[in-house]
């Protein structure tokens, strides 16, 4: 009797660990490939209550990754995006080790969600499982999501998809 008890404890345990972590929003809003030369990168959902009032509301990005990435490289390329956004050098120097604490390699088939609250920032989750940090500062918090967000995103046809448009 102990022994199934001891089971059934367990099983209770493992099942409340690996319970998924909700995102910020139930609605898909929108959803797309970014592709770069012949390669299939990732493919992006973005799950909000609409668009017009995005960073008023919580709301989650999702990466899921359609190909293998060290995370040194996935912090790299988020520093150019930055940069191409107007960001300083300055910050993307001061912000570099933060996003290394959080960005770890990427196995195909992979997915970062990262959940956006107004008064919390971004936390950042691997395959909606395990958590793997956060930005607290909202104008950084803004500012990485503005890389697929913003009028100035690299990849407009990307966030016309996500933000419904097309």
């Amino acid at each position: 009797m102990k022994k199934i008890i001891f089971i059934l404890l367990f099983s209770f345990i493992q099942l409340s660990l690996s319970a998924q972590i909700p995102r910020m929003s139930d609605n898909l809003l929108g959803k797309g490939d970014l592709s770069w030369l012949f390669f299939d990168v990732y493919e992006a959902r973005l799950w909000a209550t609409d668009a017009t009032s995005l960073y008023e509301k919580p709301f989650s990005l999702e990466l899921t990754y359609k190909m293998e990435f060290d995370g040194e490289d996935i912090v790299e390329q988020t520093l150019k995006e930055l940069k191409h956004l107007g960001e300083e050098e300055e910050s993307l120097k001061k912000w570099k080790p933060d996003l290394m604490a959080i960005f770890p390699n990427i196995k195909k088939g992979d997915t970062i969600t990262a959940n956006y609250h107004p008064e919390k920032g971004l936390s950042f989750y691997l395959n909606l499982e395990k958590k793997l940090g956060a930005i607290k500062d909202q104008a950084l918090s803004v500012k990485f999501l503005n890389i697929w967000l913003s009028e100035k995103s690299r990849a407009p046809k990307l966030r016309k998809k996500l933000l419904g448009d097309a």
